[in-house]
């Protein structure tokens, strides 16, 4: 295997060291089923970590210490039945002839805006004290991590990625041949797939990397680690034209999918591959 292949494997196996309490694993934390659209919540406890990886892109540079209050977030991707609730024409088109458009499949062709209409309606619809939103890259990548190293993707053993999530493998390469590499596993699916089909990460959430990319609080910056602030950090707040996009999407080169890869996508086009997740700020 050469080097890239190592190091993105690496990346991808790590869903990095962090300080999240050891004992807190899926089966010990807190669910919630919102009542509207029927999404499951998972509670992240607060915590500490090294956000950031010294051996990738640029812009995931410099590792900072970030720390963050506990929140609740998505155990799956937002998905079409669920976005409907808010969207009754929601309809995303084939691509290439593949559907889209399954009831449990993430809700995709999604402009930034939308989906934080989406959380603000969902806001509305439960009242207080319950306030959703789209998470801060530093809440998703804390949330991917998982709060510790797992073992199931190890540099010698490539195919794992496929048991974990929806990623360009053999069976997406042979369907579209995309200018890019491929994993060399095969997940059997060629565009994105029903939530919840792999196994999830060790807090329980299914799909942080692959299946759809998903966007961001943050407006995207190259420089954006060198201004973030130590506790609960935030670019851009209500403005920027390009958002942060996190864990990469079925159609991705293997770079791209892992906890600490970013990417900025403008906010108002829409893309096959992009969807969302949603945090909630409170105890319910």
């Amino acid at each position: 295997m050469n080097g890239r292949w190592t190091g993105t494997l690496a990346c991808i196996a790590l869903w990095c060291a962090m300080l999240l309490p050891a004992a807190a694993t899926a089966a010990d934390l807190n669910t919630w089923k919102e009542p509207v659209t029927g999404m499951v919540f998972i509670q992240i406890p607060p915590g500490c970590f090294d956000m950031g990886s010294a051996a990738g892109d640029p812009d995931e540079k410099p590792v900072h210490r970030v720390c963050l209050n506990g929140f609740w977030i998505g155990k799956y991707e937002v998905t079409n039945a669920q976005y409907r609730k808010f969207k009754p024409k929601h309809a995303p088109e084939k691509y290439k002839g593949r559907g889209l458009n399954g009831n449990r499949q993430p809700a995709v062709y999604i402009q930034w805006p939308e989906a934080r209409d989406f959380t603000l309606w969902l806001t509305k619809q439960n009242g207080k004290p319950y306030r959703f939103s789209l998470p801060t890259e530093a809440q998703w990548e804390y949330a991917c991590r998982a709060g510790r190293p797992v073992s199931e993707f190890t540099d010698d053993d490539p195919d794992r990625i496929c048991r974990y999530g929806n990623v360009y493998d053999r069976t997406g390469h042979k369907a579209f041949k995309f200018d890019w590499p491929h994993f060399s596993c095969n997940d059997s699916r060629a565009v994105n797939t029903a939530v919840g089909r792999f196994k999830p990460n060790p807090l329980g959430l299914h799909d942080m990397l692959g299946n759809a990319w998903e966007w961001c609080a943050d407006t995207y910056t190259p420089d954006a680690y060198k201004h973030h602030r130590p506790r609960n950090p935030l670019i851009g707040g209500a403005t920027g034209m390009s958002r942060v996009v996190r864990g990469g999407g079925w159609s991705d080169e293997p770079k791209n999918v892992s906890a600490t890869h970013r990417d900025g996508y403008w906010t108002g086009h829409q893309w096959p591959w992009v969807g969302f997740r949603v945090v909630m700020a409170t105890d319910p």
